[in-house]
């Protein structure tokens, strides 16, 4: 399991007891927190959020959406709009979505 571990981590073996440590620690999964913050906005239609909820669906969820919150690291964010970009061929559209959080490489349930 170990050696699938750092190799899925691109062979960064800090990374991977990263990895570790997230799907050890009990949290929302990418699809859970997402649909969260999709329920919670403000100023947004029905036809806004079912917008989004599809967007959910077809683009991030299969790819991030089972994965622990506290799993995901900046490889996978790199990776997912790597992805995007060579499906769609436009880096803008998962521009902001590809910052890293303020203070590190990893996102984290805040």
């Amino acid at each position: 399991m170990a050696k699938e571990l750092i190799e899925a981590a691109g062979g960064h073996a800090d990374e991977a007891a990263r990895i570790a440590e997230g799907v050890r620690t009990i949290g929302p999964t990418v699809l859970d927190a997402i649909g969260e913050h999709i329920d919670l906005l403000t100023r947004v239609g029905a036809d806004t959020r079912s917008h989004y909820r599809g967007q959910l669906k077809a683009h991030i969820a299969p790819v991030l959406g089972g994965q622990s919150v506290s799993a995901v690291t900046y490889r996978h964010m790199a990776g997912w709009v790597r992805t995007m970009t060579e499906k769609w061929g436009s880096p803008e559209i998962v521009e902001v979505s590809s910052r890293p959080p303020p203070g590190g490489g990893r996102w984290s349930r805040r």
